[in-house]
Order: structure tokens, then sequence, then C-alpha cells
């Protein structure tokens, strides 16, 4: 074989290796493309009181009870959760919260962060800002 036939076999084998890492690219490219056109999920944190249900953040006097309703999204449409929330509290001398009800418990003025998690590990967080208790003084007059 002589030197030109042996460099042509060459370029010919790296052509099919450089051809070879251009086609995984491609399908790299194509799954990532596939992902990002899927809407992104989420969870998001509400929250239940006797007056009805918001989202999150919210504020709490001290002493009061709320519960944590996590709500998985897909892009904007609310879509089910994929098993049970567990909810988490970053300051528990603030707000406690039991992992499985969501129930939040207003311990003391401060900020927490209540973090409700799906089964898949998607999770949403949000605050919780305890207000102290306001004294309010109720003065009986007669009729």
């Amino acid at each position: 074989m002589s030197d030109l036939e042996r460099l042509e076999v060459y370029d010919l084998g790296m052509i099919r290796n450089a051809a070879g890492r251009i086609a995984d690219a491609f399908e790299e490219l194509v799954e990532l493309l596939k992902k990002l056109s899927q809407p992104q999920q989420s969870v998001r944190l509400g929250i239940r009181t006797e007056k009805g249900e918001t989202f999150m953040p919210v504020q709490l006097p001290v002493g009061k009870t709320a519960t944590a309703v996590a709500h998985r999204f897909s892009g904007t449409t609310e879509i089910p959760l994929k098993g049970a929330a567990v909810y988490t509290s970053s300051d528990a001398s603030i707000a406690t919260v039991d992992p499985a009800s969501g129930l939040i418990t207003a311990v003391a003025a401060g900020v927490a962060t209540i973090t409700g998690t799906d089964i898949d590990g998607t999770s949403g967080s949000d605050t919780v800002t305890d207000q102290p208790v306001e004294t309010v003084q109720l003065v009986i007059t007669p009729n």
C-alpha cells in the first residue's frame, strides 16, 4: 500500500469518527430540545385557613395554625401530585409543620420557610411570617 493509499484510509477513518461524534451530539441535542419543549414541573405551596385557601407567602399570628397544601404544576397547568407531599420547616422555633398533614403552627414572631416535597423530589418552598399577637382592648359601655 502506498503512502497515498494509507493517507486516504487514515482520512476516511477520521471522517467516520467525526461523523459518529456529530451523530451522537445531534441525538443529545434532540433529547435536550424534547426536554425543553415540555413544560417544567414545579410544586407550589398553598395555605388553607378557616378563611379558605391562598398561595403563600402568608402571615400567621403566633399561636394560630394553617395547613400547607402542595400543588404540582406542569407549566401553568395544575396536575396531580405523584404521591403524598412531605413538609418541613426551616426553623421550628418560628413555625412547626407536621411532615404528613402540613399543619403549620406559628410558634414565635419571625420568618420560616415551609417546603413541600413530592414523592419524586420535586419541591416548592415559601415563607410564613409569624406576627406577634396584637392586643385589642375591648371597652364595654352601658346602653
